[in-house]
């Protein structure tokens, strides 16, 4: 599991920069591996996030009130590179939907991806929003949960708001901080 690479790999005997270049090379694609396919849980990520940022720090010899943004940084902005489970969670989420929703060669997969989408939007609004309100909007007060209807598109919505995201099912874009990617 990748908290024990990156255990193993912290406490060897190899310089501070090529423990990082290993957890990259060799712990981080078995991460990637395991987000894009399983469907792992926030909580899960931040567990790990926060055992891997002490772990770093007990083995890099950083101070304990080392910021994250520091540990999370890439290398070129002077940061370590440490790979934020959390974050990569949500941006698998948010790729999965708008992959189910713009799969070019595909039409099949999109009518049954936005059909999934507006049952998830019908049920948990009560029919009060769009799929495309529903996924870039937080719920309601009233909203709440109907049932434990628990979906790759409330997930998705959670992780486009966590992202500050919209995905435009019309034009299969997604924006971000006014950018369309």
């Amino acid at each position: 599991d990748y908290l024990a690479d990156c255990e193993v790999i912290l406490k060897s005997d190899l310089a501070d920069w090529q423990k990082l270049d290993a957890i990259h090379r060799f712990a981080k694609p078995r991460l990637v591996f395991l987000l894009q396919n399983t469907t792992p849980s926030i909580s899960w990520a931040k567990d790990i996030d926060k055992a891997t940022r002490a772990l770093a720090k007990l083995h890099l010899k950083l101070p304990r009130r080392t910021v994250s943004s520091f540990l999370y940084a890439n290398s070129k902005s002077g940061g370590l590179g440490l790979p934020n489970i959390e974050d990569e969670i949500h941006i698998y989420r948010v790729s999965s939907a708008y992959k189910l929703l713009s799969t070019p060669n595909d039409q099949r997969v999109r009518d049954i991806a936005y059909s999934a989408l507006s049952r998830t939007a019908e049920i948990r609004s009560g029919n009060r929003k769009s799929p495309q309100d529903f996924l870039n909007n937080l719920p309601d007060p009233g909203e709440g949960r109907r049932g434990d209807l628990s979906s790759l598109w409330s997930d998705s919505r959670a992780s486009l708001h966590h992202c500050n995201a919209e995905l435009h099912i019309g034009n299969s874009t997604i924006s971000c901080g006014g950018h369309t990617l």
